[in-house]
């Protein structure tokens, strides 16, 4: 989905005021969605005059067969989709684990995705796995890793994550209860059986 001004949303409002509230991680998930439904929000190339209202967002047909509730706030529409999309983290780490039949230790998240700390920690959650963070400019650390490899300047893989580990800063995200989070899954696989 494309950036979205809340300022001109039916929600205008304050960021502190009443967004942030709902994005404690430690709360059980509510509202979630199939992020796979081709009728979520209007993509990247929505014109920017059509009103971003919760039903332009959410349209009624992705509601209808669930029933939930409309999110209520900016922090209620982020929470969603973030569950939502831990929870699919968490169903793909299902699929490649028996894929491979090898257990994923640790889930890492690079790139800018690696600065949302609510969705590492949603993450951590729903997969049950920790997440290791960072680094944040990984495409560029990337590169210039694979140049130092190709200029023997690195060795072995060994060598790079060394490197990687050494310059950049990683958070930890542990996860929490599972509970809530394999209700959540079970909850959102009938919505798919539903769509």
């Amino acid at each position: 989905m494309g950036h979205i001004d809340f300022s001109k949303t039916s929600w205008a409002c304050g960021w502190s005021s009443n967004a942030s509230a709902p994005l404690t991680p430690r709360v059980p998930p509510t509202i979630m969605l199939n992020s796979r439904n081709s009728r979520l929000a209007p993509g990247p190339c929505a014109p920017s005059s059509i009103p971003m209202t919760r039903d332009f967002l959410i349209p009624p047909t992705c509601r209808r067969p669930s029933n939930q509730p409309l999110p209520n706030s900016p922090g209620e529409l982020i929470r969603c989709a973030y569950e939502s999309l831990a929870l699919k983290y968490s169903q793909v780490l299902s699929w490649l684990e028996e894929l491979t039949a090898t257990r994923i230790e640790v889930i890492h998240i690079v790139g800018g995705g690696s600065k949302s700390e609510i969705l590492n920690q949603f993450t951590a959650d729903a997969c049950q796995r920790p997440v290791l963070a960072g680094p944040v400019e990984a495409t560029a650390m990337g590169n210039l890793l694979a140049q130092a490899r190709a200029g023997r300047e690195l060795s072995t893989l060994a060598d790079i994550r060394t490197v990687v580990r050494q310059s950049s800063d990683l958070k930890c995200y542990n996860p929490g209860p599972s509970a809530p989070w394999l209700n959540a899954a079970a909850r959102l696989a009938s919505l798919k059986v539903q769509n």
